[in-house]
Parts: C-alpha cells; sequence; structure tokens
C-alpha cells in the first residue's frame, strides 16, 4: 500500500506546476474517449482549480459538451450550468452554453420530469425560476411539489421559498405557485428551529424584498412571528450587538407600526437596546432626534440620550443645518412628550423652543374643523389650575347640575 502526500497548498501552485501543464497534455489526447459523465467530471476538477477558460485543455472539454449538448440530462444540465457560473473571464464558448442550456433544459423537462423525485423536483424548480424558464416549464414543476405536501422538510422548504422569490405568484394568475409557497410558509413556521441562524435571516429577507416590491401574497403572519421568536430565542443579545443602522431600523418599524410585543418580550427588547454601545456614540450626524421620539412613541425614554439631545452642543450641531424646519418639529414633538410623560429635567432653550413653536404648520381649516368636531361631539368641559388641566372632582349624582354649581378644586377655573 502506498500514500500520496500533497505537495501543493493551494490550487495555483498546481496549475503553475511544469508537471500539471504535461498532464494536460496528455490528457488532451484521449479527451474525445470521454463519456459525458466524465468529460463533466473533468470540467469540474478543472473548475475546481480555477484554470481559465481560454485555455486549450478547458476548451477542448466545452467543445465536446456542446456536441453532446442533446446527450445531457435534467442533472447534467443544472450542474454543468453552475460549473459554467464559476468561470470569471467572458468566453464566447462560455457564454453560448450559458444560452444553450436553459434551452436544453426546456426540451428535456417534458420528458425527463419524475414527479416522485422531491429533490429533482426542488433543483428543477430552483433552476427553472433563476434561469427566467417559461410559466410552462415552473408550473410543471410546481404541479409535481405540490404532490409532495405531507413530505416536505424545512430543507426544501426553504429552497423552494427562495425559488419562488424569484417569480411572480400572484395569486389570480398563478394560484398554484401561491398554494405551494403557503405550504411551504406552514412547513417553516413549525420547523424553524431545523434551520441554521444564518438560513432564516437570508430567508426573511427573500421574503420581506418581494413584499417590498408590492406583493403582498408573500407575507405571511405566523412564519413572521415564528421567525421573530426563532431570533429572541436564538440570538437573544441580538440588539445588544447590532449594526447602527439595523438597530435605527428596528425602533423605526415598531415606532411606524405602533407595535409593542407582549410584557414579557418588550422588557427585554428594551434591555437590549439600553445594552447597545451605540447609544453611548458621539456621531451627531447620526439621526439622534428622530430616534429618540421614534422610542418616545413607544413609551422607551433613555436618559443618557435624552441628555445628549437636549445638551447645547448637539443642539449646535444639529439646528446649523441648511433646510432644517423638520429639525424643529422633531426636536418640539420631542419636547413636549418628554415633560408630558418622562421627565421635566430636559428642557429645550426658550429661543429655540420660540422658534420651533413658531415655524410649527398651522391648518387653514382649523376653524371648520372645530366646528365639524363640535357638532359631533359637543361642548367639551376643561378645568384648568395653574395652567394646566385638572380632573374634576366627581358628583356622586347622576343628575345634570349647572357649571356655576360645579365642586372645582381651590383657584381652578373653568
Amino acid at each position: 500500500m502506498c500514500f500520496i502526500v500533497p505537495r501543493f497548498t493551494d490550487t495555483d501552485s498546481v496549475v503553475h506546476d511544469p508537471t500539471f501543464g504535461l498532464l494536460c497534455q496528455n490528457f488532451k489526447k484521449y479527451a474525445r474517449e470521454l463519456d459525458v459523465n466524465e468529460t463533466i467530471e473533468a470540467t469540474k476538477v478543472l473548475s475546481f482549480l480555477r484554470v481559465p477558460a481560454d485555455t486549450v485543455i478547458v476548451q477542448t472539454l466545452l467543445q465536446m459538451l456542446r456536441c453532446n449538448i442533446n446527450l445531457l440530462n435534467l442533472r447534467h444540465i443544472m450542474f454543468l450550468d453552475y460549473i459554467l457560473g464559476k468561470y470569471e473571464t467572458n468566453n464566447h464558448l462560455v457564454d453560448a452554453l450559458k444560452l444553450a442550456l436553459p434551452l436544453a433544459f426546456q426540451i428535456h423537462l417534458p420528458l425527463e420530469l419524475d414527479n416522485q423525485d422531491l429533490p429533482l423536483l426542488k433543483d428543477m424548480l430552483a433552476y427553472s425560476c433563476t434561469r427566467n424558464l417559461p410559466d410552462r416549464c415552473i408550473n410543471n414543476v410546481v404541479t409535481g411539489l405540490l404532490l409532495h405536501d405531507q413530505t416536505i422538510n424545512a430543507q426544501t422548504a426553504k429552497s423552494i421559498i427562495w425559488s419562488l422569490c424569484h417569480v411572480n405568484c400572484t395569486e389570480e394568475k398563478y394560484p398554484t405557485r401561491v398554494q405551494l409557497l403557503h405550504i411551504c410558509y406552514d412547513i417553516l413556521a413549525m420547523k424553524l428551529d431545523q434551520l441554521s441562524y444564518d438560513d432564516v435571516l437570508r430567508t426573511t429577507a427573500k421574503i420581506k424584498g418581494r413584499i417590498m416590491e408590492k406583493h403582498p401574497e408573500y407575507y405571511h403572519e405566523q412564519l413572521m412571528d415564528g421567525v421573530a421568536e426563532y431570533v429572541i430565542k436564538t440570538y437573544p443579545a441580538m440588539l445588544a450587538n447590532a449594526r447602527t443602522n439595523i438597530l435605527f431600523g428596528f425602533i423605526n418599524c415598531l415606532a411606524n407600526n405602533n407595535y409593542t410585543p407582549d410584557p414579557d418580550q418588550w422588557n427585554e427588547i428594551q434591555r437590549q437596546i439600553s445594552l447597545n454601545p451605540i447609544l453611548h456614540g458621539k456621531n451627531f450626524a447620526l439621526p439622534w432626534a428622530k430616534l429618540c421620539l421614534e422610542m418616545a412613541s413607544l413609551g422607551l425614554y433613555e436618559d443618557k440620550l435624552l441628555a445628549r439631545v437636549f445638551s447645547e452642543e448637539f443642539l449646535n450641531d444639529y439646528l446649523g443645518r441648511n433646510n432644517n424646519v423638520l429639525d424643529y418639529l422633531q426636536l418640539l414633538t420631542l419636547h413636549e412628550a418628554v415633560k408630558s410623560f418622562h421627565s421635566k429635567e430636559y428642557t429645550l432653550p426658550p429661543e429655540i423652543l420660540a422658534k420651533a413653536k413658531s415655524v410649527y404648520p398651522m391648518n387653514s381649516l382649523n376653524e371648520r374643523l372645530e366646528e365639524c368636531v363640535a357638532r359631533g361631539l359637543g361642548d367639551v368641559l376643561t378645568c384648568v389650575k395653574g395652567g394646566h388641566p385638572v380632573q374634576l372632582n366627581q358628583n356622586d349624582t347622576a343628575l345634570k347640575i349647572p357649571i356655576a354649581q360645579l365642586d372645582l378644586p381651590p383657584d381652578a377655573i373653568v
């Protein structure tokens, strides 16, 4: 028994070794005796070694594949297309094969479609969807996959979802695609723990992309809820270590939808947000006022952030920009929210507060709105003490009484 000790530590060393060149010359002499499987295997090895597509040996093998393209089966076509995608250099023969292989796939599909072979159906769907093949090809594969709705596992469901994110799944036009999509959503929602964390993120990103392109059929509430629970369970410190854009985007989504999770989850989320070192950053270019305002809309107030936003240094830099009307409005809204619901410790300087109020837009229809509201809701009675509304003392009787006889708090007016 003998062992071959590898002499090379990288593919470049192999390709540039004179012995490899001699091997290729000898191999070329017998290349035409190879069958299709051997030709594809040889092309795969040369691709792995990063032998350029314009070399004589690779060109020889590609020419053989071009001449025998009708002998390729569906698996050959998909694998060869994958290998050709690895070549970085543009080459006419490579480009010609890339155009020819999808056409060959369309011809072989009706002849070799095996509805009992789930792995093959999954791969064919991925190829059909990513190569922009005709609808009939995709629909035929989708119909075959629907026969396996009880045997699809999490990995297969993930692959199918990725594939269908490349094509149109409008329910009115492609009902079978939507049916398969939501079957895979249901499977994945129950078996998310069988996927890796990266796969879950990539799947969610692909679905999000389609939803953002105005395709509501890709939304699935149970799966999205399941993804959120999976992320919190698998990576509870995600928000504490999240990059700036992710943290700000997450808070923005919650604020825009006026949504807070159940108390246990929300308490943990707030704790993770507070632990993120980004909140200690000194980069005034970031939208700190907007972030504080969005957090305030969720009932979340971070004193270290508020102290920075209301500091003289930040305000001078923040309001020193041109076209800053929106900046003033955000500061005014944040000022009122913090003062009303959190603490009177933070306040804007009088001159900034006056400027913010002066640029606050007034609706020209206020009087008409007031008239309509009064007509619909009737009169509103407000008890004011020291310039602020206070609660009226409760009256034990259910009878109507004149305003003059109301039991008002001391020094209060109506």
